[in-house]
C-alpha cells in the first residue's frame, strides 16, 4: 500500500456541495459503498494532492479548466470531460481557470479496483475521457448529492446502485459498447429537464408528468426510486440554487429574486431559504461582501 499523503489549498465559494456518508450499520459490509460526494463552485489555484487514500474518485468537470496528474501523466481538463481514477495512486488536481464547477464521488469496495483499471486501460492509459453524454452523468452525481442529502436507511444500497450505473456508463463510453436506457429513464431525463426550464414559473406536478408521460403518482415514485428526492423536493432544491446565484452574482431585491425563481411571495422564499440554508437570504448575501 502506498503511503499516506494528503496537501489541499481549498479555494471555494460558498455555494459549493459537500456530503459526507454517515457511518449506517452495514454500509461498509456491501460489496461497494459511497464515501463522500460533492459540487464544488471553486476559483483559480483550488489545489488537491493525494496518495494512499482508501478510495476512487470518478470526477467530472462542469465549467472551467483544470489539470490532472495522475501516473505520471499530465492531462488540462475542459468542461466537459471525466476523470476514474484509484486515489492509492499519487495524483493531483488544480482549477487553472478563474472559476470552475465539478460534481465527484468518492467510493470503495467490491471489484472497483478491476473496473476502474479495466477503464484505464479501455481508455488509451489515460484517466482523462471526453464524456460523451454529460447531461447523463450529470444527473446521476446529481441524483446521489441529493440521495445523501435525505439519507434513510435504505440510502447505501441505492447510492451504490447510482455507482454502478456511473461506472457503466464510463465503461460503455471507453469501449464503445451501447448502454440502453433502463425503463422510465427517459422519463426522468424528460422531468429534470422540464423543471430545469420552467423552475421560474408556477408548476404543478401534473404538467410534469403530462410532459414524462406518466401519472403523477407513478412519477413521483419513479422519481424518488431513481433520483432520491421527489420532484417537489428537487424543484425546491433547485430554486434555492438559482436564487443563491442572484443574491451572490445580482443587486436583485429579495422580493424580485422570489419572484425570478418561482416562489409565490418573498415571505414564503425568506422561510423556505432559512430551513434550507440555515440563514436568511440577506444574510447569506451579506456573506459575499
Amino acid at each position: 500500500m502506498n503511503e499516506k499523503h494528503y496537501k489541499v489549498d481549498l479555494r471555494m465559494m460558498e455555494d459549493s456541495r459537500w456530503l459526507v456518508a454517515p457511518p449506517q450499520m452495514g454500509s461498509r459490509y456491501l460489496d461497494l459503498f459511497v464515501q463522500e460526494v460533492g459540487g464544488f463552485h471553486m476559483t483559480r489555484g483550488h489545489y488537491a494532492e493525494r496518495e494512499g487514500l482508501e478510495s476512487f474518485q470518478i470526477y467530472f468537470l462542469c465549467e472551467g479548466e483544470s489539470t490532472l496528474v495522475y501516473r505520471g501523466k499530465q492531462v488540462r481538463m475542459a468542461a466537459g470531460d471525466v476523470f476514474w481514477i484509484n486515489c492509492r495512486d499519487a495524483y493531483h488536481t488544480c482549477v487553472e481557470s478563474d472559476e470552475a464547477t465539478d460534481l465527484w464521488v468518492h467510493f470503495d469496495g467490491g471489484f472497483a479496483a478491476a473496473y476502474q483499471e479495466r477503464f484505464y486501460q479501455l481508455n488509451h492509459e489515460s484517466a482523462v475521457m471526453r464524456c460523451q453524454d454529460p447531461a447523463e452523468l450529470r444527473q446521476k452525481l446529481n441524483a446521489l448529492i441529493a440521495l445523501l442529502g435525505a439519507g434513510g436507511v435504505t440510502m447505501p444500497i441505492r447510492a451504490a446502485e447510482l455507482v454502478y450505473r456511473l461506472m457503466a456508463q464510463l465503461l460503455c463510453e471507453a469501449s464503445g459498447e451501447t448502454l440502453g436506457e433502463t425503463p422510465g429513464q427517459d422519463a426522468i431525463r424528460r422531468t429534470v429537464e422540464y423543471l430545469e426550464a420552467n423552475y421560474a414559473q408556477q408548476i404543478f406536478l401534473e404538467d410534469a408528468a403530462q410532459c414524462a408521460g406518466l401519472n403523477r403518482y407513478y412519477l413521483t415514485r419513479l422519481f424518488q426510486e431513481r433520483v432520491g428526492v421527489t420532484p417537489r423536493e428537487y424543484l425546491l432544491r433547485l430554486r434555492i440554487q438559482k436564487a443563491k446565484e442572484l443574491l451572490r452574482q445580482s443587486a436583485c431585491p429579495v422580493q424580485e429574486v422570489a419572484q425570478r425563481t418561482g416562489f409565490e411571495s418573498a415571505n414564503y422564499f425568506i422561510r423556505v431559504f432559512r430551513r434550507c440554508e440555515g440563514m436568511t437570504p440577506n444574510q447569506f448575501r451579506k456573506s459575499w461582501k
